[in-house]
């Protein structure tokens, strides 16, 4: 699952974005590399809501068996409390709510997600605060051979 967001209303555009968003597929589905199927790789470039965002992240966790990967780039923001949220098109620090919250992204891997392997790769501002959340200072979960791993 690749997110992207290059185009911003208030924020300033990352215009790379979609590039890396196009390169990052191709090297996934590229034999040589991974050889992901190409109907297992789904791109989503400048979703206008969080809805938008989730509801696709949902449909392809529950599918997910093996493993799986959220990859983000684009703005990342911080509320109040310090969570952080992936910025959309529309999103500015004044309007959080126009953003993906980040804990509803990490509930989708973690409880929705049975994949063996799970990954969220954050290429955004602030990215280290998905490590802050209901888990403590370092979310956990246990993994098939009793070790944990971070998410």
């Amino acid at each position: 699952m690749l997110i992207g967001v290059g185009d911003y209303e208030v924020l300033e555009p990352l215009p790379a974005v979609r590039n890396n968003l196009a390169q990052l597929a191709e090297l996934l589905k590229d034999t040589t590399v991974w050889g992901l199927p190409a109907d297992h790789c789904a791109v989503l470039y400048n979703p206008q809501t969080s809805h938008e965002v989730l509801d696709v992240v949902h449909e392809a966790a529950a599918l997910a068996r093996d493993a799986f990967v959220v990859y983000f780039a684009g703005h990342g923001l911080i509320s109040a409390q310090a969570d952080l949220h992936l910025a959309l098109p529309g999103s500015d620090p004044g309007r959080l709510y126009r953003a993906v919250d980040y804990g509803l992204l990490r509930h989708e891997l973690v409880d929705t997600c049975s994949a063996s392997s799970r990954v969220a790769i954050l290429d955004c501002c602030y990215s280290g605060r998905a490590l802050q959340g209901t888990w403590g200072r370092y979310p956990t979960w246990q993994t098939r051979r009793g070790r944990r791993a971070p998410i």
